[in-house]
């Protein structure tokens, strides 16, 4: 595993015994690939463009991070913080196996490089599937929760049931925790994983119907009218309600959209149970698996732009992140001491 990084194939023909194409033999001969920092055979175009982007989607998920310290509290911040978290911690561990990887290049000898490969790169891959399966469930969580806040928004205020937001975002970390963590146990084909397989997919299938009746409710929720003391609320969670949640329903659009060929693979893996003999359910599901890896990439770029375009509080802490002074922000309406529920239990 990962030898394709350390060692390079070369391959010896031998013309000389006999004219036949069956008398050739490949010999693999372990060479040092780099012996300098700036390797040319490391630091190709396609090299440098990697290590570009990664370093991008690294500081963009910080930067979503520290956008929270230029806002007050908001449940918007409290569910971002818990999306975005895991996202940075797997950008990281991108970025860890990239130095790695790169280290292995300057071994002289095969059995150096094997022994650095199995300490410090081997367990990564596995790492990085189930942080991947983290974040996927966790966004689908946190979606339902943040559309949960917006349309509580729109209750009186007596009729608000309050609840920590923070604390049910960690609560519910452990849903994503004991799914991913579970699916990563060798042994596919015993009765136990089987079990998994099938609630994992469940749980993608109703959080997918659960987040399509929410975003048609929100529309319904547009039509109504705010309760009358919410126009002469201070807090803006209830003030703006109605603006908050169209927002949200604008940055819902792609995640939701990214979410169907999850939704597609589930509903086709409980039909044929695991099964491929199928044709069609195969092909499908193999188109399914590509989207689905290249949602997995492109998340924490297009979750980010969201973010930062879509959701208000995050919108408004832009300027006084980057500019500071030189902007003026109008002052948030805000009291001493906030008595909202909404504010109260928002962190």
């Amino acid at each position: 595993m990962f030898k394709e990084y350390s060692a390079v194939p070369v391959q010896s023909l031998n013309f000389l015994q006999n004219d036949s194409d069956d008398e050739y033999y490949d010999d693999y001969v372990y060479m040092q690939i780099c012996q300098e920092f700036f390797c040319e055979n490391y630091f190709t175009k396609g090299n440098i463009i990697n290590w570009g982007i990664l370093i991008i989607r690294v500081t963009i998920a910080v930067i979503i991070l520290l956008l929270g310290t230029k806002m007050p509290k908001d449940f918007m911040r409290s569910v971002t913080f818990s999306i975005f978290i895991p996202i940075a911690a797997s950008e990281l561990l991108n970025l860890y196996r990239e130095c790695v990887v790169f280290r292995s290049l300057f071994f002289a000898t095969e059995e150096e490089n094997t022994q650095f490969v199995d300490i410090f790169l081997s367990w990564t891959p596995l790492l990085g599937v189930v942080m991947n399966d983290y974040i996927h469930y966790n966004c689908i969580i946190m979606t339902i929760l943040l559309l949960y806040c917006c349309q509580l928004c729109f209750r009186r205020g007596d009729a608000i049931t309050p609840f920590p937001v923070n604390a049910l975002c960690l609560i519910l970390q452990i849903i994503p925790f004991f799914l991913c963590v579970l699916m990563a146990i060798e042994g596919e084909a015993s009765f136990a994983i089987k079990v998994i397989s099938v609630l994992s997919r469940l749980i993608t299938i109703i959080s997918f119907i659960i987040l399509t009746i929410q975003i048609f409710f929100s529309f319904y929720l547009m039509t109504k009218y705010l309760p009358y003391d919410h126009a002469a609320s201070v807090d803006m969670q209830l003030r703006d309600a109605k603006s908050r949640l169209a927002w949200t329903l604008l940055y819902q659009t792609i995640p939701y959209a990214a979410l169907i060929p999850y939704f597609v693979e589930s509903c086709v893996w409980i039909v044929v149970m695991g099964r491929t003999e199928d044709p069609a359910m195969k092909q499908t599901q193999i188109i399914m698996e590509v989207l689905k890896e290249l949602i997995a990439y492109y998340r924490p770029t297009w979750l980010v732009v969201l973010t930062m375009t879509c959701l208000p509080p995050y919108r408004r802490a832009v300027p006084l992140l980057f500019c500071c002074g030189k902007v003026k922000v109008e002052p948030l309406p805000r009291k001493p001491v906030e008595t909202s529920i909404m504010y109260k239990y928002a962190d």
